[in-house]
């Protein structure tokens, strides 16, 4: 069955919105004007996520190390993170230096009540180098289990679907395809939706493209189309996302930019996985 492509304009959301709290009265990029017909901007206006604070006790630029760390172990495992800024909905993780050579990670929740604890060999945040120790990302998959169950809150009755895979993505800046991908997948997860991957040959397929233009020296014109196709490869819709935004985010940020461009698109996804029928049970 061939389904009308429906094209929708979505707002890339609060990770946006985090990136800027700090910074002034900067451009926010993405953020919606007003709501009409072929302009659905939909908004999470404080949406949860974590906030990684410097470690007390560490020379500051070993505590800044570890945090942006942990920041980007958290992305990697799903959970949008920050270092920069917060918002009332925020989880927040913070940490101190116990004798010299263990680090104590606490994560709370916004109502401070503690989600989990771990320690960490402070040998892994003295690493100076840019990628991430495993002990790290050992330590931020400990956490991602904890949030889990309220990070990805399924419907207790789900309506029937087709499942869906993520498919392509292409155009992100320098090789972020796979951050945007991770951020649709969880995106996805938190309107009941779980990613199938390609052995499910009777899946929808969410393909995604990146096209960036340059708006002056001070901004870039981005422009993300998803397209929904049905198992045969016939269109079923688009779902359409343009803002312009400061080239310095896309240049140093774009992991935290993915997961907002993301959820900004998961709603306009999850209509049109609505419009395409379950596939029909065998019979027996």
């Amino acid at each position: 069955m061939l389904f009308r492509s429906r094209s929708l304009v979505h707002g890339a959301l609060a990770a946006a919105a985090l990136l800027l709290a700090g910074c002034g009265d900067l451009p926010r990029p993405f953020q919606p004007d007003e709501k009409r017909e072929g302009n659905q901007l939909l908004v999470l206006p404080d949406r949860a996520g974590v906030f990684v604070q410097p470690v007390a006790g560490l020379p500051d630029p070993e505590a800044a190390r570890l945090a942006e760390h942990l920041a980007e172990a958290l992305r990697r495992e799903n959970v949008p993170a920050s270092t920069r800024s917060r918002n009332a909905a925020s989880f927040v993780l913070h940490g101190d230096l116990l004798d010299g050579s263990r680090v104590r990670l606490v994560l709370r929740a916004p109502s401070s009540d503690v989600v989990g604890t771990h320690e960490l060999a402070r040998a892994a945040s003295a690493d100076a180098n840019d990628r991430i120790p495993p002990e790290i990302q050992d330590t931020a998959a400990l956490f991602a289990r904890a949030l889990q169950p309220d990070a990805v809150a399924v419907a207790a009755a789900p309506p029937a679907r087709r499942a869906v895979r993520i498919g392509t993505i292409n155009g992100t800046p320098e090789g972020g395809d796979i951050a945007l991908s991770r951020a649709l997948d969880y995106a996805l997860r938190r309107f009941g939706i779980t990613p199938v991957d390609a052995s499910v040959t009777d899946s929808l397929v969410v393909n995604g493209t990146v096209a960036i233009t340059p708006k002056g020296a001070q901004l870039r014109a981005v422009d993300v189309r998803w397209t929904v196709l049905a198992p045969d490869g016939t269109e079923i819709g688009q779902v359409n996302q343009q803002n312009d935004v400061p080239a310095a985010y896309l240049e140093r940020a774009w992991a935290e930019l993915a997961v907002a461009v993301a959820e900004g698109a998961a709603e306009g996804i999850v209509e049109l996985v609505e419009q395409a029928a379950p596939p029909v049970p065998s019979a027996r």
